[in-house]
């Protein structure tokens, strides 16, 4: 009977990891932007199927496009390899080179007004049928490697027509003088998704009727308030970066990644293996 006890412990404890390594690889990305550039030279942001809306100095949102301050640098990106490839998005330019960035120094001449705010976003994945709802997202993460510690940013995404922001805010943990040093330094960002009212408030923003490439109304504000009640279950149709407006800041980020809540199958076998466990204890005591 011992020994019986000791070759099942010892079964259990070889397949826990196998069975927790199969939940792991079970996660499934729903989007993944990874922001190639292999040109040497700065792009624009639809480079890469998103825009960049920010406010002009007479009040109202535009789109930017070139004014020179952002979109898609041909720098080291963050992370590197054949396993982080786009996913709902456009195709697949490079796995190493390229990053998202936006320079907000002083205004951007005389059609965007100093230190707005400003809305990085896409809906490329709806074009490329990679639907989802906000029921299915189990976290939202990218790279962020900005020059500043204090420069901050938030997950933005639309559900219904409506654009919310995420409460948190985001910040890298350590200042990126320059893009060259982005893929060494930048840092993950994960928010574990949730549809909680207190995680979320509004955005004002509605984009023009070409989307990406239009101008937009209101005003890129944030609500006062937390939602009244939790976020809308529903299809997403777009989602992106909300920069507060801020004097000077110069922002990065990388590999923009959706992922789905782990299947509950990929944890069946925990719960059996547990049980088996449970079982074998009780045997022993007897």
């Amino acid at each position: 009977m011992r020994s019986q006890i000791m070759k099942t412990s010892t079964l259990l404890g070889l397949a826990l990891p196998l069975v927790a390594s199969s939940a792991i690889a079970q996660t499934t990305v729903l989007y993944r932007e990874t922001f190639g550039n292999t040109t040497g030279n700065n792009q624009l942001f639809s480079y890469s199927g998103w825009a960049l809306h920010g406010v002009s100095t007479g009040g109202t949102v535009n789109v930017r496009t070139a004014d020179g301050n952002h979109g898609v640098g041909p720098a080291g990106g963050s992370p590197t390899g054949s396993e982080f490839t786009n996913v709902g998005a456009g195709t697949q330019i490079s796995t190493t080179s390229g990053i998202a960035y936006l320079q907000l120094q002083n205004g951007f001449g005389a059609q965007f007004s100093a230190g707005s705010a400003s809305l990085a976003w896409t809906n490329e994945h709806v074009a490329n049928s990679a639907t989802f709802t906000t029921g299915q997202i189990g976290s939202v993460s990218f790279f962020l490697g900005n020059a500043s510690t204090a420069t901050t940013v938030k997950i933005a995404l639309q559900v219904g027509g409506a654009w919310y922001v995420t409460d948190a805010s985001f910040t890298s943990d350590v200042a990126i003088p320059s893009a060259s040093g982005f893929g060494a330094s930048a840092t993950e960002k994960i928010f574990t998704f949730t549809r909680d009212a207190a995680a979320w408030r509004t955005l004002n923003f509605t984009p023009g009727t070409n989307a990406l490439g239009d101008n937009g109304t209101g005003n890129l504000s944030v609500g006062g308030a937390a939602l009244a009640s939790d976020l809308p279950l529903g299809n997403v149709t777009a989602f992106g970066l909300f920069i507060p407006s801020g004097a000077s800041a110069t922002i990065r980020f990388d590999t923009f990644t959706i992922t789905a809540i782990p299947e509950p199958s990929a944890f069946a076998g925990l719960a059996g293996l547990g049980a088996l466990g449970f079982a074998a204890s009780r045997r022993r005591r007897a």
